[in-house]
């Protein structure tokens, strides 16, 4: 019986995956030419389909890519570029902001209406997922608003580029980070300030001594935050 099984066995796998010989004889000679087998006759149109499933893959996430790309703001609009010293005052308005994280989800802000004047310090209070964390994404647009609008001093913030925004805002995040560099790279990540003016956020901020007592000032721009 096993060797009825195992003969049946050689003749299925020689049969199915190893090329048979033929010969044939064509003007006197003799031609020994190898014929595919049923997998290699199979293989073909299978990898085809699965190369086709690839691309096919590739392609839905390139045009998930280029979605999200003709959905986020330019960084700045000439025609509609704010003032070089606004903000001056500081003032937030709400006026009925809505906010949804996608088209088919549910609303997270619902005519959220409310006025920060300027250099008032608030506090916000709810429950997790109450919307709290939301504020702060519709303030930097890190998600569009559905309806209504946010201004700051006067000016729409959905009407200007991104870089004109984000720019003048500031945000100590629920988890900081602190980048591998010095503390400048952390403070001034573009190069735009000068060392005195970062002196003086960390003096305002209350952070100058605990620099001075880390390194000196002559090193501070040197020194490797961990």
């Amino acid at each position: 019986m096993q060797s009825t099984i195992q003969g049946i066995w050689d003749q299925f796998w020689g049969h199915s995956f190893s090329p048979q010989l033929s010969s044939e004889k064509r003007k006197g000679k003799i031609y020994h030419t190898k014929k595919p087998t049923p997998v290699q006759n199979c293989s073909k149109p299978f990898g085809m389909l699965m190369r086709f499933a690839d691309w096919k893959l590739d392609f839905s996430v390139l045009f998930l890519f280029l979605k999200t790309l003709s959905l986020e703001a330019p960084a700045r609009i000439k025609n509609k570029a704010p003032p070089l010293d606004w903000p001056q005052e500081g003032e937030v308005v709400f006026e009925n902001a809505e906010m949804r994280y996608r088209e088919n989800l549910p609303l997270v802000l619902k005519k959220v209406s409310f006025t920060i004047k300027p250099k008032e310090k608030i506090g916000i209070v709810g429950r997790t997922g109450s919307g709290k964390s939301s504020l702060g994404m519709a303030l930097f647009r890190l998600v569009e608003l559905s309806g209504g609008c946010i201004k700051i001093d006067g000016v729409k913030i959905n009407d200007i580029g991104l870089a004109d925004l984000r720019s003048k805002l500031s945000i100590i995040p629920q988890e900081p980070v602190l980048f591998s560099g010095t503390v400048r790279s952390n403070l001034d990540p573009f190069n735009q300030y000068s060392e005195e003016q970062i002196w003086d956020a960390l003096e305002r901020t209350h952070m100058k001594e605990c620099s001075l007592l880390l390194m000196g000032k002559a090193c501070v721009t040197s020194l490797v935050m961990r």
